[in-house]
């Protein structure tokens, strides 16, 4: 290696390293904004206690107001999968991005989308994939709390008169379906690397001695959790509309449900899912940039360290393996959201303008080097 090659080497070395240097920097301080946002949930706590003091009024005031609830529950719920289904195109602003007023970043150059997206077809699938999953984790304690309260009121009704059999069914089934698939998406971590290391065989070890007594047990386990998972994903995704409209073509209240009635309640519901949804995103989203500190300074910055001293002619392939592995890592972003300066949330999202660079979606192919640790359900210090 001649010493222009060595002083390249070394210049990219340390340009990395000042990369990695910013970007620890930045999450650090992602964490510490994400760290405060028990604090400022707290002063969102009148305005929790507000709507539950509004229900409890309308509860006694509006004729029938189970059906409000349940009529209510399922519009929202079915809002929310909406926005979720909506893919992240631009660049979106972290907590720190936010509270120092940058704008979006730059896009980056891309040469020939189509021929990158061919290229790395699976990391983009795997992209949409995780982020559906990641959204759809948050919402599940909000709706975890709406739903019973659903069921509840539809038993409630069909006791009273108020529905026949047939509609309390239809809602109480649909109800039990979204909270299972909350249940299996928490149980099972679908967008974990584990999860799609064993679906998709992203990496073998060669090293490992391969035993047919375990592969098929392990296929055999995947195509449960598949099935049960594709099962619920359909069921809880595209059925709620229908039960719904058979829910509303059933009811027999004597006057229907007014705007003004439907739109309080489906407010209260709103800002119950999102006080809540705060907490678990914030939750998840601190796991995981805990999760990225370790590996940026145990993986990155320790690989440039021990790189750097042992040299030697791979050292160039060892450079260029850790500014993948890095790049790659970058795929995840924590970003900030909140509604008129209320409810917060804190998603964590995949950065697709990062996932269609050339060179990520080549080295997507191998394997994503950083996991997405538990967050919801999980506990404490897990």
């Amino acid at each position: 290696m001649s010493n222009n090659d060595e002083g390249s080497i070394s210049a990219d070395m340390a340009a990395l390293r000042y990369e990695v240097s910013n970007e620890i920097a930045m999450e650090e301080e992602n964490l510490s904004l994400i760290g405060r946002h028990n604090e400022r949930a707290q002063r969102l706590v009148p305005l929790l206690i507000g709507v539950l003091v509004v229900n409890a009024i309308l509860l006694f005031l509006l004729p029938h107001y189970p059906i409000y609830w349940i009529i209510s529950s399922f519009l929202l719920y079915m809002l929310y999968f909406i926005v979720l289904l909506v893919p992240t195109t631009r660049r979106v602003r972290t907590p720190a991005e936010k509270k120092k007023g940058l704008k979006a970043g730059p896009r980056p150059k891309m040469r020939g989308i189509g021929r990158v997206v061919l290229r790395g077809k699976k990391a983009v699938t795997v992209a949409f994939w995780n982020t559906f999953f990641i959204g759809t984790q948050t919402m599940a304690r909000g709706f975890s709390l709406i739903l019973p309260v659903t069921i509840a009121f539809a038993l409630l009704s069909f006791a009273s008169g108020t529905l026949d059999l047939f509609s309390a069914s239809v809602i109480t089934a649909q109800a039990f379906a979204i909270l299972g698939y909350y249940y299996v998406i928490i149980r099972y971590r679908p967008y974990s690397k584990g999860f799609l290391r064993v679906v998709s065989r992203l990496k073998v070890d060669k090293r490992t001695e391969f035993h047919w007594q375990a592969y098929l047990k392990g296929v055999l386990l995947v195509l449960i959790m598949l099935t049960v998972l594709v099962t619920f994903v359909v069921t809880a995704v595209l059925l709620p509309g229908q039960s719904l409209q058979a829910f509303i073509d059933n009811i027999d209240v004597g006057a229907p449900p007014t705007l003004i009635g439907l739109v309080v309640v489906f407010a209260s519901q709103f800002i119950i899912v999102r006080y809540i949804q705060g907490f678990d995103s914030a939750r998840v989203s601190a796991n995981f940039i805990r999760a990225k500190l370790s590996f940026l300074h145990d993986d990155v910055l320790l690989g440039i360290e021990e790189a750097e001293r042992s040299g030697g002619p791979d050292l160039p392939a060892r450079l260029y393996q850790l500014q993948m592995r890095f790049r790659v890592s970058r795929i995840y972003k924590v970003a900030y959201k909140d509604i008129f300066g209320i409810l917060p949330t804190y998603p964590l999202i995949v950065d697709f303008m990062s996932v269609l660079e050339e060179d990520v979606a080549e080295a997507l192919q191998e394997e994503m080097p950083l996991d997405i640790p538990p967050g919801v359900g999980a506990r404490k210090g897990a």
